[in-house]
């Protein structure tokens, strides 16, 4: 299985300190654009130590960076997991964001949450 991992998500990992959890999940996709955004001087200074700490870390575990393109990173997301899922792959976002959530169950893609400090697979 392939989880894609959006920023805020990767970002929640480390500053709750549950990232190991992430990693039993299945395989872990981040895209080009999660990438940049994790990246950008623009992120508050706790904001960017995180990211900071959450690159070095999907370094470590030799996370797979993969092209996506998208207006926003959440179009390029959509665009990656419906990709995927037309190459017959299963797939999943990992995202705490309730809009994305919302544009990826109308086209049939289930999420990574967290619940109650454990993470949870959603229909």
């Amino acid at each position: 299985m392939a989880i894609i991992i959006d920023t805020n998500f990767v970002i929640y990992l480390i500053k709750h300190k549950i990232a190991d959890q992430a990693r039993e999940m299945g395989r872990l996709v981040l895209p080009s654009t999660v990438e940049e955004e994790l990246k950008k001087p623009t992120l508050g200074s706790d904001e960017r130590r995180y990211a900071s700490a959450a690159l070095a870390l999907l370094d470590s575990w030799k996370v797979e960076i993969v092209p996506a393109e998208g207006r926003s990173v959440d179009d390029s997301i959509l665009n990656l997991a419906k990709s995927l899922k037309k190459e017959g792959k299963d797939v999943q976002v990992a995202t705490l964001d309730e809009a994305l959530i919302s544009r990826l169950n109308k086209i049939g893609i289930r999420t990574v949450g967290i619940k109650r400090g454990k993470l949870v697979s959603k229909a």
